[in-house]
């Protein structure tokens, strides 16, 4: 991979993660989650970057097809990222005090 385009994800994540992390909280709060519901929601990337990489890992290389697996890891992130814009329930409860 030429040094541009792995220099050029890496700006990008890092983009997306400090514009994003400092009010991710904010907005959660401003949709109405409870304080307990945002941190489980803010620890997920952490608990995820524990044992995603292993399985990632072990399911890329028993089948061979590294590029497949890193692709429906990106279009699953994108599917639940999405599904935060547009449901403002936390999981599959609606406590009925979320704000659209």
């Amino acid at each position: 991979m030429p040094y541009w385009r792995l220099s050029a994800v890496y700006f990008c994540y890092f983009a997306v993660v400090g514009a994003l992390s400092p009010y991710w909280g904010l907005y959660l709060a401003d949709l109405g989650y409870r304080p307990i519901d945002i941190g489980l929601i803010s620890a997920i990337p952490m608990l995820t970057k524990l044992a995603a990489p292993n399985i990632w890992g072990v399911l890329a290389d028993s089948s061979g097809r590294r590029l497949l697996i890193i692709q429906l890891g990106a279009l699953g992130a994108c599917v639940f990222f999405c599904r935060s814009v547009f449901k403002t329930g936390f999981l599959l409860a609606d406590y009925g005090n979320h704000r659209l």
